[in-house]
């Protein structure tokens, strides 16, 4: 894995774009999803921002925040989890409801290569690469694969501690 700032400007405003983009469909799929479950939910299970190959969450199921008198029509309690609620793909309420959930906005990690104008490197093994906006905003940082090419005329390799204390 590498670490890298963005130097360069145009670049730097097309990774802000791409995030400023990401939050928004981030904040449609909340919005969706108050009228996909149906009811009020604190945690979820799937997949972080960033975690994975969809730079948005992926969501499997939800915790409801206060507890149920009964589970909603469509919806199971999971095997293995404690409280989290899936929807029912058996009942057509759950497949319609499991349908809506799988239709939320993506935003897939190759895209932050177009976005940077990187050729991906073809590789059998590779890490997912992410941007890291700045508590200031005033810098960009990009993961990416050690073995990924980039323009050092618009990025400067940097330290994780360097990252890190940035984030805070």
């Amino acid at each position: 894995m590498r670490l890298y700032k963005i130097t360069d400007e145009k670049t730097f405003n097309a990774a802000l774009e791409f995030i400023q983009k990401c939050d928004k469909l981030q904040k449609e799929n909340e919005q969706k999803l108050k009228d996909i479950v149906p009811f009020k939910w604190t945690s979820y299970l799937g997949h972080d921002r960033q975690s994975g190959f969809n730079k948005l969450v992926d969501y499997t199921g939800f915790v409801p925040s206060e507890k149920l008198e009964e589970i909603p029509s469509g919806w199971k309690l999971l095997k293995g989890y404690k409280d989290f609620l899936v929807p029912d793909k058996k009942t057509k309420l759950g497949k319609d409801a499991a349908k809506k959930i799988s239709e939320l906005n993506r935003v897939w990690f190759s895209e932050i290569y177009a976005v940077l104008g990187i050729e991906k490197e073809d590789l059998r093994r590779f890490t997912v690469p992410h941007l890291y906006l700045s508590k200031d905003k005033k810098e960009i940082y990009f993961k990416t694969d050690i073995e990924q090419e980039v323009d050092t005329e618009k990025f400067e390799e940097v330290t994780i501690t360097y990252v890190q204390s940035k984030l805070k």
